[in-house]
């Protein structure tokens, strides 16, 4: 389960939670709620019930904590917290090297809202029983829930289903715009975005990526900048660390850019390949 934040709407804009829509928690009362001493088969069982709680509340959850036993990769508790658990790190434009407009981007890049909030949801696994038990358990918000129609666009509520991907798969086959998947699959229970389609082909492209091939790229890179200092490249990976994109420039081009960089040409004729992922000249 991933840090929660808040992405955007199906129109392509990027509402912050002090946008959306809230309702007062007293509405929203459900007949089951956690409970301390509350039992679960697995912790499956307990994030499933604790998102459809959170969902239905219409708040966010993301792991906190999980402890494991000594010399082992066993969970044995683990605490769930609200989104807005916690405060958000500011840095200092100067002090980060970002301009004032730079550092107000990055601000809104971030729609999540760190509130302090501390409601949270902590488990331990009963040895004896075999089961998944409620240890703690606050619900007391110190922020506006948000609104059913909302809360869906949160990440650990979205759902993107099997079809679904692959539809945007064959999307970016054809060369249609994949957004148009999230628009037509937006019904119901299934909650994605145009960004969420754009993620899915990421990973897949990723996943496609052999080995030797990204291996081949990262030595000829390291070669090049040990020959010569001024050769500059930047590799960006996913979240478990597959290599997505590369970037490089030899130090003839650098050098020439400070003379001619008014003029900068970008050739996309080289997009279709075994991967399905472009490759961009530029001079």
């Amino acid at each position: 389960m991933e840090r929660e934040e808040l992405y955007d709407a199906p129109n392509n804009s990027r509402p912050s939670e002090q946008e959306l829509p809230l309702e007062d928690s007293g509405d929203c009362e459900l007949k089951s709620k956690p409970y301390v001493g509350m039992q679960f088969d697995s912790l499956d069982d307990v994030e499933t019930f604790y998102k459809e709680f959170a969902k239905k509340e219409g708040f966010g959850i993301r792991i906190r904590t999980s402890k494991k036993a000594p010399r082992s990769d066993n969970i044995t508790s683990r605490i769930y917290v609200c989104c807005s658990e916690g405060q958000r790190k500011t840095k200092n434009a100067l002090d980060s090297g970002l301009s004032r407009d730079d550092e107000n981007k990055a601000r809104r890049s971030c729609s999540s809202l760190r509130t302090g909030c501390e409601a949270m949801l902590r488990v331990m696994k009963n040895k004896k029983l075999q089961k998944w038990v409620v240890k703690g358990f606050d619900n007391n918000h110190n922020h506006g829930i948000i609104s059913p129609k909302s809360v869906s666009y949160l990440r650990c509520h979205k759902k993107m289903s099997t079809a679904a991907k692959s539809l945007v798969e064959k999307f970016s086959e054809e060369g249609l715009p994949t957004g148009k998947v999230a628009m037509m699959f937006n019904v119901g229970d299934q909650t994605f975005t145009s960004r969420d389609c754009w993620n899915h082909l990421r990973d897949v492209r990723g996943k496609n990526l052999d080995v030797g091939d990204a291996s081949a790229v990262l030595n000829y890179c390291q070669k090049q900048q040990a020959q010569n200092s001024n050769f500059f490249y930047a590799i960006q990976c996913d979240d478990v660390g597959h290599m997505v994109n590369f970037f490089w420039v030899d130090a003839r081009s650098r050098k020439a850019y400070q003379y001619f960089g008014d003029v900068v040409t970008f050739d996309t004729t080289y997009k279709t390949n075994k991967y399905d992922m472009p490759f961009v000249l530029r001079g």
